[in-house]
């Protein structure tokens, strides 16, 4: 993970060689063993989309949260999934040696085709995984048209 937050602060106008981007080299592990900004960063939930019949399927990664913690909203053809995942205190007598979950805000959104029920759209939460199942419009979906014989 370190070499692409690396290579995206290089790109950020921060590093105006690859030689300035190596001698920052060991601040950058300091900034990462000391709880520095990239414990900061914003935990975007990684996610599988799949379809299965006429249903679509969102999984998404949220260990140690809660379905109080998660919110789900379904508006233009678009779910979001979003939440806060609070930091975690470190006390004063602990030494902490690396800090590498993040907290804070997030949100992640998947754009859903045009055939979606967003009316019936269901989610459940289980052991930091939550699933949420979108089943495509009724009235979209095709009829079978029997053929009469005269």
């Amino acid at each position: 993970m370190l070499p692409v937050r690396v290579l995206q602060s290089c790109a950020g106008g921060m590093c105006s060689s690859p030689l300035t981007a190596w001698s920052r080299l060991p601040e950058l592990f300091n900034d990462v063993l000391e709880g520095g900004r990239w414990s900061e960063a914003p935990a975007v939930p990684p996610v599988d989309v799949r379809q299965e019949g006429d249903t679509w399927t969102i999984q998404a990664e949220v260990p140690g949260m809660s379905r109080d913690d998660v919110n789900i909203t379904v508006e233009d053809n678009v779910l979001t999934i979003s939440g806060k995942r609070e930091e975690e205190i470190i006390r004063d007598d602990e030494v902490c040696y690396a800090y590498e979950r993040t907290f804070g805000n997030f949100s992640r959104a998947i754009a859903l085709p045009e055939d979606v029920d967003a009316n019936k759209v269901k989610a459940e939460l289980k052991n930091g995984v939550l699933s949420v199942t979108v089943p495509k419009s009724p009235e979209i979906r095709p009829k079978k048209v029997e053929v009469k014989i005269s």
